[in-house]
């Protein structure tokens, strides 16, 4: 975002070294509307802005990537009576706790159809975890109409031009064609 290209600074020290901005997408899997979009600094956890989408009303189910499996999120979850549809860890262990019987479900579920990366592929499809691919489609769509770069300098007016350019992207795919509806 800021300083010259990343090799220079490696190589020759010189410059300021480049600060990374992480993009948070939320997207309504029924509509393809960009829902929430947040911006972060490079040393933010990825799942920090869940909490906010659980206070949405409406919100019956949250699917995100194996990063938010954790005890936390499952008792946020459980707490608000959503269902958080995240990929337990690899060698993830059942836990007696109650918000923990989803994940404890899913883990026993991949392990009856194998328990390998294959099972979790068909796990993925059978529970529609798959359909994540709505979120990779947006941040496609961004790029092919915004790029990867940000113009504003500040991190204040970074935020803003992200809400604007989500803004634009939600009316560009209405005049697409499509009937924007948040489903709630």
């Amino acid at each position: 975002m800021f300083g010259e290209g990343e090799s220079k600074v490696k190589k020759h020290g010189a410059g300021k070294r480049r600060e990374w901005r992480k993009l948070h997408l939320a997207v309504d899997e029924s509509t393809q509307e960009v829902v929430f979009a947040e911006l972060t600094g490079e040393k933010t956890h990825d799942t920090h802005f869940i909490p906010e989408l659980f206070d949405r009303k409406g919100l019956k189910r949250l699917l995100v990537d194996g990063v938010a499996d954790s005890e936390k999120l499952y008792k946020m979850a459980f707490e608000q009576g959503i269902d958080l549809l995240t990929p337990p860890q690899r060698n993830g262990r059942i836990k007696k706790e109650p918000w923990m019987k989803q994940r404890n479900n899913r883990i026993l579920e991949i392990l009856g159809l194998g328990g390998d990366k294959i099972a979790k592929s068909i796990w993925g499809k059978l529970r529609g975890y798959s359909k994540r691919v709505t979120i990779e489609s947006a941040i496609a769509r961004w790029k092919k109409l915004f790029g990867q770069h940000l113009r504003s300098l500040s991190f204040e007016t970074q935020r803003i031009e992200i809400s604007v350019k989500a803004q634009i992207l939600n009316d560009n795919e209405a005049v697409g064609g499509r009937n924007l509806v948040v489903s709630s």
